[in-house]
């Protein structure tokens, strides 16, 4: 089979048609249905664990002067939370260095001493009264 000679004059033409096939889906009820539901309760034992965790709080008195604020730390399953505050710290204290013991006695020594003492001396005298001075009195 050869090339096919072109068309003359005396040839006809003659469309060819083809057919094309589309399907689609259609859908249509065939039967309707009704669901009824209901719920039912009833009981069962279930055996499972169940853990619950409990804490003990305890406040520990301390009361020591500190640097700097201690860290949260745990020992074991103890979780230990310090609790600091800030305080005005003026300190003034006594110190006895020593003591002075102070303690009477009563002793009795012999001196001799150099003083100067001053005296009044009173002397008198007496005189007889002569005639010419009893007449003036």
């Amino acid at each position: 089979m050869g090339t096919p000679a072109p068309p003359s004059s005396r040839d006809h033409i003659v469309p060819l048609a083809a057919e094309e096939l589309v399907v689609d889906k259609v859908v249509e009820p065939a039967d309707r249905v009704r669901a009824d539901v209901r719920v039912t309760e009833r009981e069962l034992d279930v055996e499972t664990e169940v853990v619950r965790e409990t804490v003990e709080v305890t406040h520990v008195p301390v009361a020591r002067f500190v640097d700097e604020a201690p860290r949260t730390r745990v020992e074991g399953d103890t979780t230990i939370v310090p609790v600091v505050r800030e305080v005005a710290f003026v300190q003034k204290r006594l110190l006895l260095e020593e003591e002075v013991h102070v303690t009477k006695r009563r002793v009795v020594e012999p001196r001799t001493a150099r003083v100067s003492v001053r005296e009044e001396h009173a002397h008198v005298e007496r005189l007889p009264l002569d005639a010419a001075s009893r007449r003036k009195s």
